[in-house]
Order: structure tokens, then C-alpha cells, then sequence
């Protein structure tokens, strides 16, 4: 099979990284088998197209379910994805098979990351968004990072630097993958920020990835939004839903002024808060919808684009 020429080409330590396949599996079955037929560098070493890697994860896939190489080899993609869904029906996980290999692409994206190697890492990240469905880009790859990186922020092994790092490609991740998603006309909109005086934005960061698979398109203002943009903003795109990130502590003072804005804001549109699950202004008040984790955003975003369809 000669794969399309693709100007992402991948040597195969990746590929391996990628499909779970090692490499003298890869070669065996290139041989053999003509899996795939590589491109080759100027220095004769192997470069896999994108389509290649899809195809040797799907081959490995299904050798691992116990069909043999040779039956399954000819077979044409579309052919051999029905095989698979027939073996595994609603299988989120499309292209990488095991969790071990997410586990070293986010290794080396924040070994990348923590080199400054904003090239290197920004390639691992767009180059991993290309084979990943958006669910498992984002839960299996994202917000791990995201979690990590806060983590390391935290205990100093990461700096400032390194978070802006992180969310500046993150922030292009979500540009590229609304291009992706490619919204419909019409679909729903939802704004989405750190109210003023709330700067770490991985919460709503991540929000904005999950709202814009689940079909929605995000107006993504960033963090430390005042309240009279957050207004100006929903009137503008007629978004009925705003969704805010609150990681910090609040003062007594600041918790109050809070819940007031969260009041002002329910009369023009419906307010979402993600906040941590021991924060004290979960719940306080009536009409805003709360949520101490991204799969119960999510849960929230599916029902609300059921509806809207």
C-alpha cells in the first residue's frame, strides 16, 4: 500500500510511540507484508505520512484482537475499520492502542517543555491532535498535561515560563481544532474566562477544547476578564452561556462581589462555574451550575447541544 505524500512525516521511533507496534514489527510487516511503503529521507531513513500510521494502528489493533497479519493486510481501510468496530463497537480509541504510549508523548512533550524546546514540543502536540479523535486528544493528552504542568508550577520544578509555554500552545490547539471541528452555522456559543482577579487559566483553557468537540463554538476571552467585558461580550455574540474558572481562594469580601456578578450575569445568560470540588463558593448561589470536574462539563455540554439539536 503507498501511502499519500503528507507534509507531516513521522521516522519510526514515533510511529512505534504512536501504534504500540515496535520497530522490527513495523519493518517485518513492510517487508512481508507491504503494510505500507514508507517515503525515505535524503539520508535513506524511513518517513511515515500520517495515513501510514493510521493504517499500521489499525493493523495492530487488529492483530491484537487476534486476527493474523496475513488475513487482514490486504484489506482496505474502510473495510478493515468496520472489522474493528464490529470487534469493539463504540471504541473511543481509534488510533493509539494502549495507554503506555500517550503516557511517553506527554513525557516528552513536557521534557520539551521543560528544555524550552517550544518547537519540539509544539510538534508533538500538533502531530498527536492529527491522530487522536478529540475526546481522547483531550482527556487522554490534554488535561493530563494541563494537571501535570500545574503540578510541577506548584512545586517549583516549572516556572512561570513554562506555564506560558504550555498555554500559549494550548491556546493554538484550541484555535486548530475549531477549524477542525468545523462548527456548523448556527451551533451554540458560550463564553468562556477567569472572571477579574483570577489569572491561572487552565481550567476554562481545557473548557474550551471540551465545548468545542462537543459542537459548540467558544468565545475563549482568556483569564482576568472584568465583569462589564463578560456582559459586553455575551450581548454581542448572543451567547446564553458563560462559563467561568475559579481556582484560587477567595476573601469574604471577593466571595461576595463574586456571587453578586454571578447574579447580575444570570439575568442576560446561564453562568457555568468550574471550580475545585472543596471550593467555598460552590453552591452559593441559586441558578448557576457548578462543576468540580471536566467529565461532569462535559456530561453538562453533551445534554445542552442534545437539546439545542
Amino acid at each position: 500500500m503507498t501511502a499519500p505524500q503528507s507534509k507531516e512525516l513521522y521516522p519510526i521511533r514515533v510511529v512505534s510511540r504512536l501504534t504500540g507496534l515496535s520497530a522490527h514489527t513495523i519493518r517485518m510487516w513492510e517487508r512481508r507484508y507491504g503494510a505500507v511503503t514508507p517515503s525515505r529521507s535524503d539520508g535513506n531513513t524511513r518517513q511515515y505520512s500520517r495515513e501510514d500510521v493510521r493504517r499500521l494502528a489499525q493493523l495492530g489493533r487488529a492483530t491484537s484482537r487476534g486476527h493474523r497479519i496475513r488475513d487482514v493486510v490486504g484489506l482496505p481501510t474502510e473495510q478493515l475499520q468496520r472489522l474493528l468496530d464490529a470487534d469493539s463497537p463504540g471504541d473511543p480509541t481509534l488510533v493509539l492502542r494502549a495507554d503506555d504510549n500517550l503516557a511517553v508523548l506527554r513525557a516528552d512533550y513536557l521534557e520539551a517543555v521543560s528544555r524550552f524546546e517550544g518547537r519540539q514540543s509544539a510538534d508533538i502536540l500538533s502531530r498527536t491532535a492529527a491522530l487522536l479523535k478529540p475526546y481522547a486528544l483531550i482527556f487522554d493528552v490534554v488535561l493530563p498535561i494541563l494537571r501535570e504542568t500545574g503540578s510541577r508550577w506548584e512545586s517549583g520544578a516549572f516556572t512561570v515560563a513554562h506555564e506560558h509555554l504550555v498555554t500559549f500552545q494550548m491556546r493554538g490547539l484550541l484555535d486548530t481544532l475549531l477549524r477542525l471541528t468545523h462548527t456548523q452555522a448556527g451551533a451554540p456559543r458560550l463564553v468562556v474566562a477567569t472572571p477579574a482577579g483570577h489569572l491561572h487559566e487552565f481550567g476554562v483553557l481545557a473548557g474550551a477544547l471540551i465545548a468545542a468537540m462537543r459542537g459548540f463554538e467558544p468565545i475563549y476571552l482568556g483569564p482576568n476578564v472584568p465583569e462589564k467585558d463578560l456582559t459586553v461580550t455575551l450581548a454581542s455574540s448572543r451567547a446564553n452561556v458563560l462559563l467561568l474558572g475559579v481556582l484560587r481562594t477567595m476573601s469574604s469580601s471577593e466571595h461576595n462581589a463574586f456571587d453578586a456578578m454571578l447574579k447580575r450575569i444570570g439575568k442576560v445568560a446561564e453562568p457555568w462555574v468550574g471550580l475545585p470540588a472543596e471550593h467555598a463558593a460552590k453552591g452559593a448561589v441559586a441558578g448557576v451550575r457548578y462543576f468540580d470536574s471536566f467529565e461532569a462539563l462535559d456530561l453538562a455540554l453533551t445534554g445542552r447541544i442534545g437539546g439545542h439539536r
